[in-house]
């Protein structure tokens, strides 16, 4: 059976039939009119954002104590452990554009943005590694700083002393005087006892220094001294406390309970108590930290494993006192980082207080008081002032960056503003 419909179809229309020619066209035909019949307008949908997100695992610099942040729907920040409030979010919030034909998501501005977040923060981090120091932190600062410094023993004498020589024999007496009671004391020492140094200041009395813990604590008891050496009266004045091996702090103390008081709950069962004094920079309008000098090393060790002391029944807690790192500061410019003969930066002696020439005809002891620092009303070398604090700062960073120079045994507290956020006050 013959199929009719080609009987009139010319050559050319079957050698395009036979390549297909026409079908082409005629799926061009369809395209065109399903284009001419599609609207022009883009459908928009929002899309949740939490579909795009980035899991940054690397770690931030976090600039405030605040717990951090994490994106949740609408664009919302609730608390989390994770990330902190000026970290920016990595979140990338998109809204999808569709048509029959394509999909796209417009999300290379916010995966810019969190790359751009991405290299600030290896930046800050780089720069928190190649920390550069801008104060030049010599050895012997970070010595004096992580060392114990035990303020000179006084003996003040009458008549005053002019001698060498004389002061010489009055030391030797003194120490052969005080030698039997110290050892019957301290059964574990076994060293001769003296001074490491000793100088006559210009009042004409004797002062000295030494390094032992335990001559330094049985020499501020007033009653071990003698009252006379070679003519020479001695009245002793002794340090107001005790070196910080031998204190402890009591925690949250209430302002009602007066230091008087509390010592006279803790003298039941401590008899050796040396000094109880409030610190300053804790008090409150509630309570206060205090603390406590024990002469008694046995006494010392006792409160301080425990733990707690109760005081009017109420348990406190009890720590260690750290001592805080020491600032070397030129007694002749009065710049932290040297001592007097390793000064550079004056020629003359200034004042602290005004900062002018301390050897002029001019009263220093009521001069204005402007540091020469930062022009602020205090002292040069008091604490509070920025340069000093900036100084400080910088000299914590080195100490925990070079722990080869600091001693085996030793710990520091770290002042509020030197410490990292979310890490220890002890070092």
């Amino acid at each position: 059976m013959s199929d009719n419909r080609y009987i009139n179809v010319t050559q050319k229309e079957k050698d395009d039939l036979c390549d297909d020619i026409n079908f082409q066209n005629t799926l061009e035909q369809l395209q065109i009119l399903d284009q001419r019949n599609q609207s022009p307008s883009l459908k928009r949908h929002r899309t949740n954002g939490s579909e795009y997100q980035y899991n940054d695992d690397r770690d931030h610099v976090n600039n405030d104590n605040e717990s951090n942040y994490q994106q949740q729907k609408h664009s919302k920040y609730k608390r989390r452990n994770n990330y902190s409030r000026t970290d920016q979010s990595l979140t990338t919030n998109s809204r999808t554009y569709t048509n029959s034909n394509s999909n796209m998501t417009k999300t290379s501005f916010a995966q810019q943005q969190g790359n751009t977040t991405s290299n600030i923060n290896d930046l800050n981090n780089k720069q928190h590694v190649n920390h550069k120091n801008p104060f030049q932190i010599s050895n012997q600062a970070l010595n004096y700083a992580a060392s114990t410094h035990l303020h000179p023993i006084k003996l003040e004498c009458e008549p005053t002393m002019k001698d060498q020589r004389t002061a010489a024999k009055f030391i030797q007496q003194f120490f052969k005087y005080i030698e039997k009671d110290f050892y019957q004391q301290n059964i574990t020492q076994q060293k001769p006892i003296g001074f490491e140094q000793w100088w006559i200041d210009k009042e004409g009395n004797i002062q000295g220094i030494t390094k032992v813990i335990d001559l330094y604590v049985f020499l501020c008891n007033p009653q071990r001294y003698p009252k006379e050496i070679n003519n020479f009266k001695i009245t002793p004045h002794p340090p107001k406390h005790l070196p910080p091996q031998r204190s402890v702090i009591l925690k949250w103390i209430k302002n009602s309970i007066s230091c008087n008081e509390l010592k006279e709950e803790l003298e039941i069962k401590f008899k050796s108590i040396y000094s109880i004094r409030d610190i300053i920079g804790t008090i409150n309008t509630r309570n206060r930290h205090v603390r406590i000098d024990f002469q008694d090393e046995t006494e010392y060790n006792t409160i301080l494993n425990s733990g707690y002391v109760p005081i009017y029944g109420q348990l406190i807690e009890c720590d260690e006192f750290l001592p805080a790192p020491k600032l070397l500061i030129c007694s002749k410019c009065n710049t932290p980082g040297h001592a007097k003969k390793a000064c550079q930066i004056s020629q003359i002696d200034l004042c602290r207080r005004c900062g002018k020439d301390r050897n002029d005809k001019e009263n220093h002891s009521s001069c204005e008081i402007k540091c020469h620092h930062c022009g602020g009303a205090h002292t040069s070398t008091d604490y509070s002032c920025p340069f000093i604090q900036k100084y400080r700062r910088e000299l914590v960073l080195e100490l925990r960056n070079r722990p080869d120079l600091l001693p085996a045994e030793a710990q520091l507290f770290l002042p509020t503003e030197c410490r990292e956020n979310g890490k220890e006050q002890k070092y």
